[in-house]
């Protein structure tokens, strides 16, 4: 028997780690031009002077498409 303790040889190729998912996720998403124009929409349809729909129809698709994209990650980085 050896008594030679070896390195452990572990790679690991994850993006995020559970403190820095969120920020990073959220800088990824709105790196997008696409993504900005549709938070500034979101934003400017809480002002309730100048919509006339509710903002939930613009801020719930938006929640919606973030989400989806940040599991899909997120279940990237963990395979």
């Amino acid at each position: 028997e050896s008594s030679h303790s070896y390195a452990d040889n572990t790679i690991s190729n994850t993006k995020y780690t559970p403190l820095t998912f969120l920020p990073l996720n959220l800088a990824e998403q709105f790196s997008l031009h696409m993504n900005r124009y549709f938070l500034l929409i979101a934003c400017l349809q809480l002002v309730r002077s100048i919509t006339p729909v509710h903002p939930a129809s613009t801020w719930g698709p938006l929640c919606f498409i973030f989400a989806v994209s940040a599991l899909k990650e997120a279940l990237d980085d963990l395979a």
